[in-house]
């Protein structure tokens, strides 16, 4: 196999011409290459009335990597598997991409290729689309043009054509420099064979979905682990053997556990009284504003009781000792995980950043309330390496149940019938203030509602119902049966029915 054909999934402009003992990639252009022919706005061409003539797009810094890493034979030793980084020491990115090469490479031509590579995908940022008329049939994709758009002159590498008479250019931004010649020092192999072998934490999160466009049914993993293996897979069984991949975490995720007790607190306001007190595994934390937190920034995940988790946002991060964080001004309860009475977290409580690095493991309808193995662990090792956690986990499908009623109100008539009204909730689509109702959600509205004895949390049922919509007339007669005469005080029950998941949270409320 050749070097180039090697290096294709890198996806680097150039090829190598020679790799030179001292460690220096020289780089060479086809010989036909055309470079940095110059075009105006008024050169292109218009594909349709009133068009624009040109689009430069920029890629957002968090979708390029913060590091690369590449695995080679080392030529070193007796050819062990090593491994070369390269890392940029700026940036908000948590993004790492890998790639394996199947050559025999010393470490300085290895760290050289890594060096490139990462700095070709920020200098490659920006995507250009522009037409140009057929005369310029000469040009072809590896050429190199000059663009000028408004103040700024952008060159420009091109890597599709279509043709149709005119010529559809897309291209992509190019530094030439990237790919010059410059010495390199030798940084030594990272043979990874000596990188250590332990398994890494797993957090399997049983949440709501985290975003509107985000599916009702997928469970969400995180994990991490020091060194970060690149990538970690996710892998799932109804037995101990014939996994299946569900899911790949290409970042390692930021964890810790609860070092005081977290009480009670407000849904949907902010609570300025509790703190909270965390010890990360791994990670850090920001504070960030108000207006950043009302958008969705800082929301993060706390293990209320085995596999039953609370959704929070913070405004306030204060480092108060090494990986030590004091949590403030919090948003508890969100994307309808808010409780009635909400438990007391203790400390040891597993906390999660719900940024990024947690991604969603795919699952169907089918899968919800079925107990299967699962196996974490780098996803260039085997399966049934050392490295490699096992542990096991049922998905009960958080999404799918309907939010808790809420604003449950009652009014009795003069002859003490009781009409009882209350507002329905969604998952999807509610922030929005124009709207008179939410969107339903559901295939049908209908709820559960019934009466009790007391308040009890034992309390005993002497009445339930369906309603088809959010009111309900518990006449004084009923309660004359119910009870043996009308009450001046009752206590009702009320959730709303999802077709396929069942009841829903329920509110509980005395009127």
């Amino acid at each position: 196999m050749s070097v180039r054909d090697a290096l294709q999934p890198l996806e680097l402009a150039y090829f190598f011409d020679s790799l030179e003992s001292e460690g220096r990639i020289v780089f060479r252009q086809r010989a036909n290459a055309r470079t940095d022919r110059a075009f105006t706005q008024s050169d292109l061409v218009e594909h349709r009335p009133a068009a624009t003539l040109s689009t430069i797009k920029r890629a957002q810094e968090t979708d390029l990597p913060a590091s690369a890493k590449i695995s080679y034979v080392s030529a070193a030793g007796a050819y062990p598997q090593a491994i070369a980084e390269a890392r940029r020491i700026s940036g908000g990115s948590q993004r790492v991409s890998s790639a394996a090469l199947p050559l025999v490479l010393d470490s300085v031509v290895a760290g050289a290729i890594v060096d490139t590579w990462l700095f070709e995908s920020w200098a490659a940022r920006e995507r250009a689309t522009f037409t140009l008329p057929p005369s310029q049939l000469a040009l072809e994709p590896g050429d190199t043009v000059m663009l000028s758009a408004g103040t700024r002159s952008y060159r420009l590498r091109i890597t599709e054509i279509g043709e149709h008479g005119a010529r559809d250019i897309q291209a992509l931004s190019f530094d030439q420099d990237v790919y010059r010649p410059v010495p390199v020092t030798d940084r030594g192999a990272q043979l990874s064979v000596e990188l250590p072998s332990g398994p890494p934490r797993v957090v399997l999160l049983d949440v709501p979905p985290l975003t509107d466009d985000a599916s009702d049914i997928a469970g969400y993993a995180a994990a991490t682990k020091k060194p970060w293996p690149g990538t970690i897979a996710v892998w799932r069984s109804p037995e101990t053997s014939g996994y299946q991949l569900k899911s790949l975490l290409p970042t390692p995720a930021t964890t810790g556990l609860t070092v005081n007790s977290l009480g009670a607190g407000p849904s949907w306001r902010f609570d300025h009284a509790n703190k909270l007190l965390v010890d990360l595994d791994a990670g850090t934390l920001a504070s960030s504003t108000r207006l950043q937190v009302l958008g969705g920034a800082n929301v993060a995940a706390l293990e209320q009781t085995p596999d039953v988790w609370e959704v929070f946002q913070f405004e306030s991060a204060t480092l108060v000792a090494p990986g030590r964080y004091e949590l403030q001004t919090l948003l508890r309860g969100q994307r309808g995980t808010d409780r009635a009475d909400f438990p007391v977290i203790h400390p040891g409580s597993r906390f999660v950043l719900l940024d990024a690095s947690v991604t969603a493991v795919d699952m169907s309808a089918d899968d919800i309330g079925i107990l299967y193995n699962w196996r974490v662990g780098p996803a260039a090792r085997d399966i049934g390496d050392a490295s490699y956690i096992g542990l096991s986990h049922t998905f009960k499908g958080t999404g799918l149940l309907p939010l808790r009623p809420v604003q449950l109100r009652g009014h009795r008539n003069a002859v003490g019938d009781l009409t009882i009204s209350w507002l329905r909730r969604t998952r999807r689509h509610g922030d929005s203030w124009e709207p008179t109702d939410v969107p339903l959600g559901e295939e049908i509205e209908s709820y559960f509602v019934e009466i009790l004895a007391s308040s009890a949390a034992n309390a005993n049922k002497v009445r339930s119902l369906t309603v088809p919509a959010s009111l309900l007339v518990y006449p004084a007669s009923q309660q004359i049966t119910d009870f043996g005469d009308p009450q001046s005080r009752i206590v009702v029950r009320i959730a709303q029915i999802s077709r396929s998941a069942g009841l829903g949270a329920a509110t509980t409320v005395a009127l």
